[in-house]
C-alpha cells in the first residue's frame, strides 16, 4: 500500500513538473510548437522528402544547425515576418555568404536544389 502511494505521488509530481516546464504559445496544424515572441517560429524542414519527422527553425538571428549535422531536403516557410537563409556549412553561415533569402509565409513545401543545407539563419524582417 505504501509503495502504491509513493508511486502515485511521484507520478503526480512528475506530471505537474512536465506540464508547467515551458510555456507553449501555439501549435500549428502540423503539430509544431511555435516559439516565443522574442524568437518566432519561421517554418520547418524535412530531412527526407516524405519523412513524418519535421524540424522547426526560429528567428534567432544566429547560425543554427538544422538537425545534428543532417542535410535538409525540403522546407516550408509558415510564418511572417521571417527571412531565412540556408547554408551547406557552418563557416558559410557565420560568414553570411550571399545566398537567396526566403521570406514567409509560402504555405507549401519546396525542395532544396543543389547542395542540401545543414545550417539556417533566420531573422525577423
Amino acid at each position: 500500500m505504501q509503495l502504491l502511494k509513493l508511486l502515485a505521488t511521484t507520478a503526480l509530481v512528475l506530471t505537474n513538473s512536465l506540464t508547467t516546464a515551458a510555456p507553449i504559445d501555439s501549435v500549428n496544424s502540423e503539430g509544431i510548437q511555435a516559439g516565443t515572441d522574442d524568437a518566432p517560429m519561421c517554418g520547418y524542414v524535412r530531412i527526407t522528402p516524405y519523412d513524418g519527422f519535421i524540424v522547426g527553425f526560429f528567428a534567432t538571428a544566429t547560425c543554427e544547425p538544422i538537425f545534428h549535422g543532417k542535410e535538409a531536403s525540403v522546407y516550408s516557410m509558415d510564418r511572417d515576418p521571417c527571412g531565412c537563409r540556408f547554408y551547406a556549412t557552418e563557416q558559410d553561415c557565420k560568414s553570411r555568404v550571399n545566398v537567396p533569402t526566403v521570406f514567409g509565409p509560402t504555405w507549401n513545401e519546396s525542395p532544396f536544389t543543389g547542395t542540401k543545407p545543414k545550417y539556417v539563419f533566420c531573422e525577423k524582417v
